[in-house]
């Protein structure tokens, strides 16, 4: 086995169960390889997209749907993953939800190489 074969391996394994357990806690993941490829790339994202979701998890319980996305702007090279939270119908309390959840990462995030941002949104998923 070579030796970037065998890096390859290394980096992609701690990602593969992250995403298998954010599928258990009911996150769905629409676009999992630019999901995937994003964590790989920054690796040092992988512990705070757990935690991240974990809260969400608890927060909004039977009160929202969570998606975790690769947000990809058209007009300038900055991917970031995106953790949307959907209601239907929206409630303001949504927000304050999301306020803690930020709160709870603000200072963390700031020294990783990856970036993550929790918000919702207001589009139904495709194929509903």
């Amino acid at each position: 086995m070579s030796a970037t074969l065998i890096a390859e391996t290394i980096d992609i394994l701690p990602v593969e169960p992250l995403l298998e357990r954010l599928r258990a806690q009911s996150i769905r993941i629409p676009r999992p390889g630019g999901v995937h490829d994003y964590l790989t790339r920054y690796p040092d994202i992988l512990s705070l997209t757990r935690k991240v979701c974990e809260l969400a998890s608890a927060e909004f319980a039977g009160k929202a749907t969570l998606s975790l996305e690769l947000y990809v702007d058209p007009e300038i090279d900055d991917p970031h993953l995106t953790l949307y939270a959907r209601q239907d119908p929206y409630d303001q309390s949504i927000w304050d939800g999301i306020e803690r959840i930020r709160e709870s990462y603000e200072d963390e995030i700031a020294d990783l190489s990856g970036w993550l941002h929790v918000t919702v949104d207001f589009r139904a998923y495709e194929g509903e």
